[in-house]
């Protein structure tokens, strides 16, 4: 309904001007909408409706339109109707030749797939934008992590390493490099590339990912001590990572909660994890949420909601890593 009532609106501006829109705003109430809408436009609110319910009809919508139409549909999260308003806007700067648009909608449509759940579909809008801006580590550094989702980690470190390649400051694919070493128990090897992405260029995240990686290769060193002091370190980044947000994102809370849980501090965890929960919508970060969530409740001894939550990791198209640690939890709660 919104977007019908947003579409009759723009119809009356467009047809009759801003001034009789202005007009009729001023003067409508509740009890007078009817008459004021008459008074201005010379015609009933049905009739107006008809006479654009048939421009609808007539009307073949360009590039502009359908590209607003499917980014509201993602605005609204129904991100599965924003496909093909997208592909038809691809297909008419493919026509054009329009670099730019054409990077800038796939880049839309990648991130659809994405929240979806559909990794492999947004792979190949990025594995296209790769070939298109062949000097952007940005879209090499998102197929890593679209691989590392699937479990794919040596095609994740390939892509990584592309990325730093194109751009020697990047941080980001430093500390990816650095969590794939650690699941593989390679502590040392992992902690180099920690302390490598701390002496470029970190973003927010790339801080709370650094001293987190770090905590983790040092709470496996049973270093007790220097785990907690990256924890916190970890934890004052967060902060900051939440504090320099611009847009409301589950992210930083989804952080939060996590280093929280990792100083045993669960019921300042579960406040931002529950948080992150409310927020959020797609799978590849609902998976990471929930698996936070039921470890909560896990040691709470909330066998119930630990359950609850793992099993729903196992239902989403969640990451590999996510869905094989929920399995895991599941066995020990039963």
């Amino acid at each position: 309904a919104l977007i019908e009532a947003s579409s009759f609106i723009s119809y009356l501006i467009d047809a009759y001007n801003m001034d009789n829109f202005r007009k009729f705003y001023n003067r409508a109430t509740d009890l007078t909408f009817d008459q004021a809408f008459k008074e201005v436009y010379s015609k009933t609110l049905v009739q107006m409706e008809k006479e654009w319910l048939s421009f609808l009809d007539r009307y073949k919508p360009i590039e502009d339109d359908l590209k607003s139409l499917a980014d509201r549909k993602v605005n609204y999260r129904y991100y599965s109707e924003a496909i093909d308003p997208y592909k038809d806007v691809l297909a008419v700067y493919a026509g054009y030749s329009e670099k730019n648009n054409i990077l800038r909608i796939m880049n839309k449509l990648a991130g659809a797939y994405f929240s979806l759940g559909d990794y492999k579909g947004a792979q190949t809008y990025y594995g296209q934008m790769s070939l298109i801006d062949t000097l952007n580590p940005g879209d090499h550094f998102i197929m890593g992590n679209l691989y590392l989702l699937q479990g794919q980690k040596d095609s994740a470190q390939t892509e990584y390493l592309k990325a730093i390649k194109l751009d020697s400051n990047y941080a980001s694919p430093w500390t990816k490099l650095g969590e794939i070493l650690l699941g593989e128990g390679q502590l040392d090897k992992a902690k180099e590339d920690f302390e490598k992405a701390k002496k470029l260029n970190p973003s927010a995240l790339d801080w709370v990912e650094i001293y987190s990686g770090l905590a983790k290769v040092y709470s496996e060193k049973k270093d007790t001590i220097k785990a907690q002091q990256n924890l916190y370190s970890a934890l004052q980044y967060s902060n900051y990572y939440l504090s320099s947000e611009k847009t409301i994102s589950a992210n930083p809370y989804l952080k939060i909660g996590e280093i929280y849980l990792s100083l045993g501090a669960i019921d300042s965890a579960l406040v931002p994890l529950k948080l992150a929960e409310f927020i959020e919508d797609r799978p590849a970060y609902l998976g990471e949420i929930y698996l936070k969530l039921g470890e909560a409740y896990q040691q709470k001894g909330e066998k119930d909601k630990a359950k609850a939550y793992f099993q729903q990791v196992l239902l989403l198209p969640s990451g590999l890593s996510e869905k094989n640690l929920a399995q895991e939890r599941l066995k020990s709660v039963e």
